[in-house]
Formats: structure tokens, C-alpha cells, sequence
């Protein structure tokens, strides 16, 4: 009789401690992240913006692609005098910090002038991965493995993004208003959800 007093003791208490913890869980949901709102809405309104105004988003991304090549050649220049008896450590790595110098100086003193080449840069590269792409899915066929279709069917998708790039340059900006758009959108999900 004792024993059952006990075990009816112990699924009460356990019941109840569910019960309170399943309460807790639902209070919890009902929060909002209103952080992630917030910032989801700024990235709705950025992208629409970017969306909106290609030209000066191409103009944008070029700076910053500047302020890139920036920072990267001064980081070049540095590790080559820090290390350049080190082995591996070649001239190469100084002449390209200081094209990288020399383009970022020119994007800030022309931007401009370097923007309508940004979206062709970008199009070259995404062309080049695609076919890289291609040319590793073929070896992963010749090592036996079953995702190479996959690696292919990426690469042509690749590069049909990068001819799109050259038909229409106008598309870098809005591609990425796009991104930023659906980004916003997930946030505010997950602000609503309370995650």
C-alpha cells in the first residue's frame, strides 16, 4: 500500500513538472525576438532600396570592393617585408598588394568609372566556378561518386547565372536585393516565432 502511495506520488509530481515545464515552453513561445524584427524589416528596406536603385548600389558595392582591395594589399605588403625570407614567401606577394592598392586608390578616386566593370568581374568569376564546377564533377564520376550529377548540374547553373550577369549587369544589384529581401522575411519568422 505504501509502494503505491509512492508510485502515485511520483507520476503526480512528474505529471505536474511536465505540465509546468510545457507551460513554460508555450510563455517562451509567445515572446518575441523583436531584435530580429527590427532587423528584418532594415532588410526588407535595404533590399527594395537596392532593388530600386541599381545604379547606386552598383556604386556602393564598387567602394566596398575597394575598401576590400584596400585592406587586402596593405595586408599583402605587410606579410611579404615581415616574412620575406621565409620560404614560400615570394616577390608575387608584394607586386599583388600593391596592384590591390593601386585599383582600390583608383575605385575611390573613380568609382564611377569602375562601376560598370564590377558586374563583369563578378560574372567572369561565377562563369569560371561553374566550369571549375564541371570539371570536378567529371572526377568525382571517375572516383565512383553519386553526387556528381548534382556538381554538374550546379556548374551549368553557374554559369548560366554568369552569362545573365553579362546580358544584364543591372542584375548584380537586384540578385542581391533579392537575397537581402528573403533574408529580412526569415528574420522577422523567426522574430514572430521567438527564436
Amino acid at each position: 500500500m505504501f509502494f503505491l502511495f509512492l508510485l502515485e506520488y511520483q507520476i503526480c509530481s512528474f505529471d505536474s513538472i511536465y505540465h509546468e515545464k510545457r507551460r513554460n515552453m508555450v510563455e517562451e513561445k509567445k515572446k518575441r525576438n523583436w531584435g530580429h524584427i527590427v532587423l528584418g524589416i532594415l532588410l526588407i528596406l535595404c533590399g527594395l532600396y537596392f532593388i530600386s536603385a541599381p545604379l547606386l548600389t552598383l556604386v556602393a558595392l564598387t567602394l566596398f570592393l575597394g575598401i576590400a582591395l584596400l585592406i587586402a594589399g596593405i595586408y599583402d605588403a605587410i606579410f611579404y617585408f615581415r616574412y620575406r625570407g621565409e620560404p614560400g614567401v615570394s616577390v608575387l606577394t608584394l607586386i599583388v598588394g600593391i596592384l590591390n592598392i593601386i585599383i582600390a586608390i583608383f575605385i575611390f578616386f573613380e568609382p564611377l568609372v569602375m562601376a560598370p566593370i564590377f558586374p563583369w568581374m563578378i560574372g567572369i568569376s561565377i562563369t569560371v566556378f561553374g566550369i571549375s564546377e564541371i570539371i570536378g564533377a567529371f572526377q568525382l564520376r571517375k572516383l565512383g561518386m553519386p553526387a556528381w550529377g548534382w556538381a554538374v548540374f550546379a556548374g551549368i547553373m553557374s554559369i548560366l547565372f554568369g552569362f545573365l550577369i553579362f546580358l544584364n549587369p543591372l542584375m548584380v544589384p537586384m540578385f542581391i536585393g533579392c537575397f537581402v529581401v528573403v533574408n529580412g522575411i526569415t528574420m522577422i519568422i523567426s522574430g514572430f516565432s521567438g527564436n
